[in-house]
């Protein structure tokens, strides 16, 4: 019997999802009170849609 393969998915340089904010991101977690969390909220989402990358358009060379 055969060994299974091992490491698969995802090696080739430019394989998977573009990061949405161009560079990795992680996950923070903090309290806030509950009178201001939906203000924060509105806060934070406004600076991190500032920071969205745009994505790129494929647009095919030679009428594919």
């Amino acid at each position: 019997m055969e060994q299974q393969k091992k490491g698969r998915g995802g090696n080739r340089i430019g394989a998977g999802r573009t990061h949405k904010y161009g560079e990795p991101t992680i996950n923070i977690t903090f309290r806030v009170p509950i009178s201001s969390k939906e203000a924060i909220r509105k806060l934070v989402n406004g600076y991190l849609d500032s920071l969205v990358t745009p994505k790129k358009i494929h647009e095919p060379e030679g009428g594919c």
